[in-house]
């Protein structure tokens, strides 16, 4: 009998930093791009030098729908392990 249920791929991975005005979530292996910045799951760019831990500033609210709903999977800061 074969098994006809799509294949599920896994989430991608990301981790929560801070930046701007919110935190977001970054992708573990986020796209290159030629001025360096990484692209928050929301879409706002920064450079890696502006970001720092999670804080009490409020989540993004797309960024937190992605996480909250296992469309990402949060692991810790790669640069804090």
């Amino acid at each position: 009998m074969s098994d006809d249920r799509p294949a599920v791929c896994p989430a991608p991975s990301g981790y929560w930093v801070a930046f701007g005005y919110q935190n977001h979530v970054i992708l573990t292996k986020p796209p290159k791009r030629k001025d360096h910045k990484l692209p928050g799951l929301c879409g706002v760019l920064a450079r890696p030098e502006e970001m720092s831990n999670k804080d009490e500033r409020p989540d993004c609210a797309w960024c937190a729908e992605q996480a909250h709903t296992g469309q990402v999977r949060i692991v810790p800061r790669p640069d804090t392990v």
